[in-house]
């Protein structure tokens, strides 16, 4: 009989260790990504794209970082580009309420649909450096598909996975401008090689911050402090914040190009240990007064570009060859370092990689005038 009850208990266990096996080997994506629900969003500021079509969303008020498996069946993309004029008063509409009451703040492209994501504020808050912040504001994210349908993208009943980005403004500290502190929390991301990057603000000395946390998350963000020479200025300094960054290959390294405002550009290497304190090249300098507004890379033509919009200075082209080659600066200046090339889009605030024949980008005229979506093409830049 207890040979019998032995031999029972063995079976049992043995199908349930078999059902375990065969669950994780089915559904893999339930190890990825721990929550299944609504995502408690305090706000939608950035976005980027993973692997597998996971789409991270950066929530500076709430100071955490999502990923969001979205559903979104596969789909080949093709190379057509993709154009919506009006985009803002279209998304009033679908929202049910004023353009006034509209902020687009980043926009990412799905890299197999190609379909445009947005982060959308609604309602009427604090404004500044592009954020909206208010008791009376709500995040939505908005889908535009590549047949110029939008729809709002229900969060309700999602998987997903999440992290606290450490360490963030804290809650009430403003800037000299009055502006809360905690919406700079995330000013940029990207994932890159199995990483994802944040750049913002902490609440530190050195306030400056470049995060990192490897996807899928199974561990705490890493922090590094950034220092930059600033030649507008003619000082180091480690409050400003990297306003946007784009990956680029230097050698076998793996280095980002980081925007400041008044205008740097800097280099950052990738491979630094938590905790130590980060010094970039500025390898260029576009004038004082304005405010990098998005900068990515593309390989064309067996080069990586650049492209990067502006508040104040034109839309600009950066050749990977310029920044490499270009040598740090470490005096007072005024443009100076590697060239960059002036394009004649007018009102680019927002860019993103489409497919190999177009970039799309966010499109406004002078204030009060319409918000459209347009794709360039890559060969006419």
């Amino acid at each position: 009989m207890r040979q019998q009850q032995l031999v029972r208990r063995f079976v049992l266990a043995f199908l349930a260790t078999a059902l375990a096996i065969s669950t994780v080997a089915t559904s893999g994506e339930d190890s990825v990504h721990k929550h299944s629900g609504k995502p408690e969003l305090k706000s939608i500021g950035q976005l980027a794209f993973g692997p597998d079509g996971v789409l991270f969303l950066g929530d500076s008020i709430g100071a955490r970082l999502f990923a969001v498996d979205l559903g979104e069946a596969p789909r080949d993309g093709d190379s057509s580009p993709i154009q919506v004029k009006d985009l803002d008063a279209k998304i009033a509409a679908l929202l049910g309420t004023k353009v006034s009451d509209v902020h687009v703040g980043d926009m990412a492209v799905h890299p197999v649909s190609q379909h445009v994501y947005l982060s959308v504020t609604r309602g009427n808050g604090q404004r500044g450096w592009g954020r909206v912040r208010g008791d009376n504001t709500t995040p939505v994210l908005v889908r535009v598909t590549k047949d110029g349908g939008i729809e709002e993208v229900i969060l309700d009943d999602v998987r997903y996975s999440q992290v606290v980005v450490v360490p963030a403004p804290s809650s009430g500290e403003t800037t000299r401008r009055g502006l809360p502190r905690r919406t700079f929390t995330i000013m940029d991301m990207a994932y890159i090689d199995g990483y994802v990057y944040l750049s913002g603000l902490s609440n530190e000395e050195f306030s400056s911050r470049l995060r990192r946390i490897a996807y899928p998350f199974a561990a705490d963000m890493s922090s590094n402090s950034i220092e930059i020479f600033h030649t507008a200025h003619g000082r180091y300094e480690t409050h400003a914040p990297i306003n946007t960054f784009a990956p680029y290959r230097d050698g076998k390294d793996t280095k980002i190009l980081g925007a400041f405002s008044c205008t740097p550009l800097v280099t950052f290497p990738l491979d630094q240990e938590d905790g130590a304190h980060v010094k970039g090249t500025t390898v260029a300098e576009l004038g004082a007064g304005n405010h990098p507004l998005d900068i990515i890379s593309y390989d064309r033509d067996d080069e990586t570009h650049f492209l990067l919009a502006n508040h104040l200075h034109p839309f600009m082209r950066i050749e990977r060859s310029e920044i490499v080659r270009a040598r740090g600066l470490t005096r007072p200046s005024g443009r100076a370092g590697a060239r960059v090339k002036t394009l004649p889009q007018q009102g680019i605030i927002r860019l993103d990689d489409l497919n190999p024949r177009y970039v799309t980008a966010l499109q406004r005229g002078e204030d009060g005038s319409p918000l459209h979506l347009i794709s360039l093409a890559k060969d006419s830049m």
